[in-house]
């Protein structure tokens, strides 16, 4: 559960709790009451009665008095008189007052209490025409309990919905800046620049603070590494090509000059008829034959310039050719400008394009390929799809080096690459994204320095 579902189910359990714990105390309260209503009412009714009979001297006719004094009860509302003969007989018997608002059947059974019962003590003069018994009845304090419950319950649950709205108010504002910077954090790594902005409570401002400064330092570090990459790459580069010159400076005439030497050594041999000279000479040869094959192919990769000559566009052409001749079958969708990115940036798209077509014909046995070159503002976007058999056929896709070159020939372009199958295993595809404006090397010299330091 997200942290806003669990402060509205406590604060829900909290407020269903203050009402449960406020029924229990208001029926514990409505017991006391009534109990203490009752007793009061059969004091105050047997004192009344009393006090109505105190002067018998006036007393004409004993019976008559009886019945009217339990007629003075009619309209109580706690206070039943009951007229009892000698006999056990009840000739008259009060009538309560209805209750204004009647309390439900279940109420009633829940704080009926046993009537209280008492005998009023009369003059000798009544003893030969009956008593007047008082006997209580909480029907109508239980329906003033019931009005009291419905207000009590009414200003509670106005209360506590007023209290649940403005607690789901304040924390739906509160916890608002905290979805923005959960939102902040899954865009991390993305090409989004905007941070975060700091509102909400003191504590979500500083962690929104704290939030943007570690965007600020991830982004400083990744432009440091994006420097130290292409300045990498760049050493590299100078490095091959003096590699490659001291090949064809140095090694190549020293293979000639053993050659030329062969050569003479064979003639030298001929003329003197020795067999044994003559083949050691043509061996040589043979030797220095293979050496220069063998550096030019050296040549070759560490500097591609035939390839480069043909452009980007040329050169996709061409590795296209190579596949279609040995598979008939296949057919390719090239979709590439005919303009030059750069050489560094063309190189790394001929390499990329040549390793992911070389994977889907090695591994995957597709029907048909699709390359597509496209710019989108200042970013490059690359993909290369089959509709191979996707990775079924691939035991580690991500711990090839291939992959592996691959992702690093974007990185070191300050790029990124994905190799992602399509639904259902119905092949591969690969997407790459270059920017075309890369770091100036005043950029880099600076972001050197600053490493440095």
């Amino acid at each position: 559960m997200s942290l806003r579902l669990q402060l509205f189910g406590m604060i829900t359990l909290v407020l269903l709790g203050t009402l449960i714990v406020g029924a229990l105390l208001t029926y514990r309260h409505a017991l006391d009451k009534i109990d203490t209503e009752m007793q009061a009412a059969i004091a105050v009714g047997s004192r009344i009665a009393h006090n109505a009979v105190d002067d018998v001297e006036e007393v004409v006719n004993p019976r008559r008095r009886l019945e009217l004094l339990a007629a003075d009860f009619d309209g109580d509302r706690h206070l039943r008189a009951i007229l009892l003969e000698p006999g056990g007989a009840i000739p008259a018997v009060s009538k309560l007052a209805p209750p204004e608002t009647p309390a439900p059947d279940w109420l009633l059974k829940l704080l009926a209490r046993d009537p209280l019962t008492a005998t009023v003590p009369l003059p000798s003069i009544f003893s030969n025409y009956g008593a007047i018994r008082l006997e209580t009845d909480s029907r109508n304090e239980i329906s003033e309990v019931w009005q009291d419950v419905q207000l009590y319950f009414a200003i509670l649950g106005i209360f506590c919905l007023s209290s649940f709205l403005v607690t789901l108010t304040i924390l739906a504002r509160g916890l608002a800046p905290l979805r923005r910077l959960t939102a902040a954090f899954e865009v991390i790594g993305s090409e989004s620049e905007v941070p975060a902005v700091p509102e909400g409570p003191q504590e979500l401002r500083a962690v929104t603070t704290g939030f943007n400064r570690m965007v600020a330092r991830l982004k400083e570090t990744e432009a440091k590494n994006r420097a130290l990459r292409v300045q990498l790459d760049t050493v590299q580069e100078e490095e091959r090509g003096e590699l490659a010159r001291n090949l064809h400076d140095e090694v190549s005439p020293l293979l000639f000059c053993i050659g030329v030497d062969a050569r003479a050594l064979e003639r030298v041999g001929e003329s003197h008829q020795l067999t044994d000279a003559v083949d050691q000479a043509r061996a040589i040869q043979q030797a220095v034959k293979s050496l220069k094959a063998n550096v030019k192919s050296l040549l070759g990769n560490l500097r591609p310039t035939g390839q480069h000559a043909l452009g980007l566009h040329g050169a996709v052409d061409d590795l296209v050719a190579f596949w279609t001749q040995r598979h008939p079958e296949l057919t390719v969708d090239i979709d590439i400008p005919q303009t030059s990115f750069g050489p560094r940036i063309d190189a790394a798209l001929q390499a990329i394009i040549g390793e992911s077509v070389s994977n889907a014909m090695k591994h995957a046995k597709p029907h048909h390929l699709k390359i597509k070159i496209a710019t989108a503002g200042r970013t490059m976007r690359l993909e290369v799809s089959d509709d191979g058999g996707g990775f079924r056929k691939v035991r580690s896709i991500d711990g090839g080096y291939g992959i592996l070159g691959m992702k690093e020939r974007a990185q070191n372009l300050a790029g990124s690459l994905t190799v992602a199958e399509l639904p259902g295993g119905g092949g591969v595809t690969v997407r790459a994204s270059i920017p075309l404006v890369q770091p100036s090397p005043a950029e880099l010299d600076a972001a050197a320095e600053a490493i440095a330091s």
